[in-house]
């Protein structure tokens, strides 16, 4: 028999997938009204989704739900894992990419790469960056900086001509005071100049392409203005047209040909009112049609891959957290595109690219990176790849390029991962040996110390260590043992009582954990929320709201609990000091 608050655990996921299924009926319903699609046409179906009926449509939501959570209830139906541990089984494993560690930037957003081989290329970073390499990212020299400017896209016509766009000021999200929209080199880019344009000066630029020898086109910008400009010399002389009446924010283009292609982007300059756009040219740019614009609200279309001639996709950013997850999808060329819903969560993304005509990638946030190994029919979150992909550029079917929070690079396309794998350091000490099942840790797993020294060993299931785990000092010592279930390490209460107290993080500010019921809670001084911490280890807890942040309890010389360390992936660590009698 479940307990009560084992209970409210399933009544809330059965709520919760009910509720989110009723959202998509209603979505799909006002799509079906907006395209005269007859789906719905059974008048039971249209008269509980029509507008006004929400509160009738509540009440047998909630019956519903009741019921469900009796039977619930009366069978004593398995119990799940917690939310932020249902999170960490969906992720995959791919180490197939890996971290440029050499590249100098390490702050702000790198939005966009122009590689001419696998060694020699160009990247750009927010903070007013431009940085080239000649041995695939080992080295890198510094071949423009200009302050207070936000370097958002980049295109080659040849190693000699090249062109570089800003952001350009005056917007509400991305920091950047230089006028100049475009800078332009003739030299390899030992110089950049302004470029100047016949028409409308553009704001700011978000997308570049070189479709040919001769002709380059762009547009931007998010949240607008919007302009498209396009060369037909290389880049000697380039024209520009306002399309603010088009569009309200243009973010990409992808042009088929020089006469032929799409910009993609959004409706409005408000992102929470944008719909996504899509707009088609068959004359260079000098006519334009509408051929998609999303049903709901809140996204824009972002970038656009082809993998093959028919087989094409354009991402998605949803700029909130409800609606459909999807991708842009077409298996006709571009001629019609649908919606391929592919998670069941919200998911920021902006970058796409396929290595293959089967493996491909979206990225943008940073808690994962999708990967396709079907061609883009189902994606899987991974949590190896990289963080806040914004452009990716590959090299054959095994080589390529990400840039996003940092430049990555995969030197080689790996399998999804089955049976035994081994983690090595840069040195070449053996860190891991892991079992793999369909890409998820799940088996034997056994992490050493730097010294070559066992540190933990156990099994795991879908991501999650499960049952006796073994933890061991750097001499090979065992120091103790603990049962986990679904992730969590069971604890005694008298060492969680040791935990509970206040704990100073700086003058006048505090975090205090206290303990009910066998579980511990964290609650910061200058906030109103109470949240749940559960123990991954005897000492060391992660936030039930993110399971990247973490809480590490330390003791003093005498072994008593006088601070804690939080810990959030990828940032500096901070540390509270205990107060004295808590």
């Amino acid at each position: 028999m479940k307990s009560l608050s084992q209970l409210f655990e399933s009544y809330t996921i059965v709520y919760r997938t009910i509720e989110k299924f009723y959202k998509q009926l209603s979505i799909e319903y006002a799509r079906s009204q907006i395209l005269g699609s007859n789906k719905y046409k059974s008048k039971y179906i249209a008269n509980y989704l029509r507008p006004g009926r929400e509160q009738q449509t509540g009440i047998v939501i909630r019956t519903v739900i009741c019921y469900c959570a009796i039977l619930c209830l009366l069978s004593g139906c398995s119990e799940k894992a917690y939310p932020v541990f249902q999170e960490q089984q969906s992720l995959g494993y791919s180490q197939s990419w890996e971290r440029v560690e050499s590249y100098p930037a390490k702050r702000g957003r790198n939005d966009d790469l122009y590689f001419f081989t696998p060694d020699r290329g160009y990247t750009i970073n927010s903070n007013g960056h431009l940085y080239y390499t000649t041995d695939g990212g080992e080295n890198w020299e510094e071949k423009l900086f200009r302050e207070e400017t936000f370097f958002r896209c980049l295109t080659f016509t040849d190693e000699a001509t090249g062109f570089l766009g800003t952001i350009g000021p005056d917007d509400v999200f991305l920091s950047s005071a230089d006028t100049v929209s475009m800078y332009e080199t003739f030299d390899g880019g030992t110089t950049w100049e302004a470029t100047e344009f016949n028409g409308p000066y553009p704001k700011g630029l978000c997308g570049l392409q070189t479709v040919s020898d001769k002709v380059i086109v762009g547009c931007g910008r998010v949240r607008g203005p919007s302009y498209f400009i396009r060369s037909e010399d290389g880049g000697k002389t380039w024209n520009s047209y306002d399309y603010n009446h088009l569009a309200g924010s243009l973010i990409a283009p992808y042009f088929y040909d020089e006469q032929h292609g799409i910009l993609v982007g959004g409706t409005t300059t408000d992102k929470v009112e944008c719909r996504s756009l899509v707009l088609e040219t068959f004359d260079g740019g000098s006519t334009w049609d509408t051929i998609f614009i999303s049903a709901q609200k809140g996204e824009y279309c972002w970038k656009v891959a082809f993998p093959t001639e028919q087989n094409g996709f354009i991402s998605i950013q949803r700029n909130v957290k409800d609606g459909q997850v999807y991708v842009l999808q077409t298996k006709d060329g571009g001629k019609s595109w649908f919606a391929n819903e592919y998670f069941d969560k919200y998911d920021y993304v902006q970058g796409i690219g396929f290595v293959n005509e089967k493996v491909g990638w979206m990225g943008g946030g940073n808690q994962w990176t999708m990967e396709t190994r079907d061609g883009g029919e189902t994606w899987q979150p991974m949590a190896d790849i990289g963080r806040g992909f914004n452009k990716f550029q590959f090299f054959g079917d095994t080589m390529g390029y990400g840039v996003g929070y940092g430049i990555y690079k995969m030197k080689t396309l790996r399998p999804t991962l089955n049976g035994w794998e081994k983690d090595y350091s840069e040195s070449g000490d053996l860190k891991s040996k892991i079992f793999y099942k369909n890409g998820f840790r799940s088996g034997l797993a056994t992490y050493y110390h730097e010294n070559g020294q066992m540190k933990s060993s156990g099994k795991m299931k879908k991501n999650l260590r499960k049952g006796k785990w073994k933890f061991y000092d750097k001499k090979g010592k065992l120091k103790e043992q603990l049962n986990y279930k679904n992730g969590i390490a069971k604890l005694p209460l008298g060492l969680l009582k040791e935990y509970v107290g206040s704990y100073e993080i700086s003058t006048g500010v505090f975090r205090t954990i206290s303990i009910k019921d066998g579980q511990l809670y964290s609650k910061h001084s200058k906030s109103n929320d109470t949240i749940a911490i559960y123990p991954i280890s005897d000492v060391r807890f992660i936030l039930s709201i993110d399971r990247k942040t973490s809480i590490e309890f330390v003791r003093n010389e005498d072994g008593l609990v006088d601070r804690h360390i939080l810990k959030v992936e990828r940032r500096e660590a901070s540390v509270a000091m205990k107060n004295g009698g808590d």
